[in-house]
Formats: structure tokens, sequence, C-alpha cells
């Protein structure tokens, strides 16, 4: 699996420093992470190198998102979703 971002520590665009690694699948890193603009602790799921290679991996993250983003419960925390892999501007492939 290749990570196409550093490991603890690393500071991500948006303002996000990765605190550990929580647990990981074929396509993406989820990382405890710290949001730096609103000072509290945050998941952040990341794709792979291979995930963010395939479109359709991202445009089920996007869905996945989407999914999460429309639970309403109050155990249940707010949902954003970032940016999309470096070299693409939308989903489906790459930019100009």
């Amino acid at each position: 699996m290749s990570l196409p971002w550093g490991g603890e520590g690393h500071l991500l665009a948006g303002g996000y420093r990765l605190l550990a690694r929580a647990g990981s699948g074929g396509m993406a890193v989820v990382w405890r992470a710290t949001d730096l603009v609103l000072d509290r602790e945050v998941a952040v799921k990341l794709l792979t190198a291979e995930g963010a290679a395939e479109a359709d991996v991202v445009q089920r993250l996007k869905a996945e998102a989407q999914t999460i983003a429309r639970l309403k419960h109050p155990h249940i925390t707010g949902t954003t979703f970032g940016q999309l892999p470096r070299g693409q501007d939308r989903l489906g492939g790459p930019g100009p």
C-alpha cells in the first residue's frame, strides 16, 4: 500500500494534523487528526495512491461522505468532504 502523504505529525492542506493511524482498508487509511482551525479531534479518511488513481474509488468515497452527512443523531459527529486527490479538479479524472 503506497501512501501519497506523510504519517504521524504530517500537516494536511486545510489545517489537519495527523495524530495516529486508526485503521485501514484496501484503498484508504483512517487517521485520528486535529482540526487546527476549530481546535478539535476529528477522523480523516485518506485514499492510498492506488485508491486515488481509481475514479470509481474516488466516486465511492464521495458517495460515502454524502451518506454519512445525511445522518442526524446526537452521537454522530458532523461530516465534511475535503479535497480530491492531487491532480484531480473533479471526480472521474485528472484536471486540465
